[in-house]
């Protein structure tokens, strides 16, 4: 018995070594695709408008979790402490809908990362 426990450990530790990578990417051969990553804009400090119990990231400067375009050309960003905000041609936020100012008894801090959560006010297309 204690040698088929002992196999057994044996056997588990040597699946987590091997199941450790070391390079995530190798060989990574560039076929004409490139992907730039470039900050767009910052949104506006939403940071200290609830109180620190009341938001799940109260240091966050704000709670972005997508930006959409939509077929019009308009853009827009969503900070789920209950804002909306468009985003002009030159890259400047302008909020759009104040989610916070019609309900504001809405529970804000239950926004969070999760199945289909977490997602704060969503403009639908």
């Amino acid at each position: 018995m204690r040698n088929i426990l002992l196999t057994c450990a044996v056997a588990a530790a040597v699946a987590v070594l091997s199941a450790q990578v070391t390079d995530p990417l190798p060989n990574v051969e560039k076929r004409g695709l490139t992907v730039r990553i470039q900050d767009l804009v910052r949104l506006p400090k939403t940071l200290g408008l609830r109180p620190a119990d009341q938001d799940v990231t109260p240091s966050g400067w704000a709670r972005v979790s997508y930006v959409r375009d939509l077929p019009d050309g308009r853009r827009f960003a969503n900070d789920s402490r209950g804002f909306i905000y468009l985003i002009d041609r030159n890259n400047q936020p302008q909020l759009y809908f104040d989610f916070a100012k019609l309900f504001p008894l809405a529970v804000y801090n239950r926004l969070e990362s999760g199945r289909r959560m977490g997602h704060g006010p969503v403009p639908r297309l």
